[in-house]
């Protein structure tokens, strides 16, 4: 509940125009954020649950969630590269000093990784 209520707070420091979508995930699945976001004239891209809601219901999703869940896979990608390939699952350093420069690291390491690919497929880097 905490990181929810951080989450609107992050989203009240931000000026964001009406209508703009704010993607997330299942942990943030719950009717009272996203009663919030719409309150503040955003469209909620929560990551469902599953498809049925509460007595069977389908729940539909709103315009657009099919494509904040692809770009949210993309995301959801490189943080798992670096914490299963780049070791930073479980850090030995506490504090953002200390765990910073490691980060850089291994987020530069995968760019490489990935360089040979984007070079490839003719996009630039």
């Amino acid at each position: 509940m905490a990181e929810r209520e951080a989450a609107l707070g992050m989203i009240d420091d931000v000026a964001l125009g009406a209508g703009a979508s704010f993607g997330t995930d299942k942990a943030y699945n719950a009717w009272r954020f996203t009663q919030a976001l719409k309150d503040r004239h955003l469209v909620p891209h929560v990551a469902l649950r599953s498809e049925f809601g509460w007595g069977g219901v389908k729940i539909v999703p709103p315009p657009g969630y099919e494509a904040s869940q692809r770009c949210r896979k993309r995301i959801e990608d490189i943080f798992g590269w670096v914490k299963t390939v780049g070791g930073l699952a479980k850090t030995k350093f506490r504090g953002l000093p200390r765990v910073a420069p490691g980060f850089d690291l291994v987020v530069a390491a995968y760019n490489l990784v990935r360089l040979p690919k984007r070079l490839a497929s003719g996009v630039q880097p």
